[in-house]
C-alpha cells in the first residue's frame, strides 16, 4: 500500500497546528519517514498517532481528573472481574492462609533438635557431621515444600 508524504508544513496544515507543534508531536514519538537528508515526510502511521493526541486531549489528557478517573473506573471494572473469576481472595483470607504456612514452618524447625539429635551423636568428625546435617536439611526441605491436604 502506497504511503501518504506530506511536508511538514502541509501535515501542520491538515491537523490546523502550527509546526512548531507538529515538532513536539516528534519529540513525542510522531512517525515519520526520512526522504533525504534531514528532510522528513509525514504519512498515515502519522495521521493515526495525532488522532490519538487529539482523543487524549478530549479526554482531558492523562493529567486531568477527568481521565485519572476513567483510568480508576477501569482499574475497578478489573478487579472485579478478576474477583468474579476467583484469581482474588480477601485479604482477611490470605492472612489466614499465610498464618497457617508460617505456624508449619515454625513447628518443623521446633521439631528438629529433636528428630536429628541422634543422627549428630553418633558422627565422630566433622565431615561426618556435615554429610548428616547436608540430608537432614534435604529432608527438612522436602518437608516444607510439600503441600499439605486442604484437611492438614
Amino acid at each position: 500500500m502506497g504511503e501518504i508524504r506530506l511536508s511538514r508544513k502541509e501535515f501542520a496544515a491538515i491537523f490546523d497546528v502550527t509546526i512548531r507543534q507538529v515538532d513536539n508531536w516528534v519529540v513525542e514519538g510522531l512517525p515519520r519517514i526520512e526522504v533525504g537528508r534531514n528532510r522528513f515526510a509525514y504519512g498515515v502511521e502519522s495521521i493515526r498517532f495525532v488522532v490519538r493526541k487529539i482523543k487524549e486531549r478530549e479526554n482531558g489528557g492523562p493529567k486531568s481528573p477527568r481521565f485519572q478517573r476513567e483510568v480508576l473506573r477501569v482499574e475497578h471494572e478489573k478487579l472485579e472481574l478478576l474477583r468474579k473469576q476467583r484469581e482474588l481472595i480477601p485479604i482477611a483470607l490470605h492472612r489466614e492462609r499465610l498464618a497457617v504456612i508460617v505456624e508449619r514452618i515454625a513447628a518443623t524447625f521446633k521439631s528438629m533438635p529433636a528428630r536429628f539429635a541422634r543422627r549428630l551423636v553418633g558422627a565422630k568428625k566433622i565431615a561426618e557431621a556435615r554429610v548428616v546435617l547436608e540430608s537432614l536439611r534435604e529432608e527438612l526441605i522436602d518437608e516444607l515444600l510439600r503441600i499439605p491436604d486442604d484437611d492438614d
